[in-house]
């Protein structure tokens, strides 16, 4: 995980309850304090990022996903259509 010259320090203040139930896990696992929950840390914080970066889609939307992704590209139509009339509306900025 890096040298000890460029780890720095997390100290966590916790209830002896809460203490004393990692403690046991670790214990139960081999691992000494330190090792027990930055593992534990390091699982839960990459899980939490993995499906924060996931989407999951039902049947009908992955259904419908697969049907916008397999349309043809057609660049100059409704985006085209839609800046068209906004243009209008939007007042040009100056520079």
């Amino acid at each position: 995980m890096g040298t000890a010259a460029n780890k720095k320090r997390f100290d966590l203040r916790l209830d002896p309850e809460v203490r004393t139930t990692i403690e046991r896990a670790a214990s139960l696992t081999g691992l000494q304090i330190t090792s027990f929950v930055v593992s534990a840390a390091v699982e839960k914080a990459r899980q939490i990022i993995q499906e924060e970066q996931m989407i999951v889609l039902d049947r009908a939307a992955t259904s419908r996903f697969r049907e916008v992704m397999d349309a043809e590209y057609d660049p100059k139509g409704k985006m085209a259509s839609f800046l068209k009339r906004h243009e209008r509306a939007m007042p040009k900025l100056r520079r």
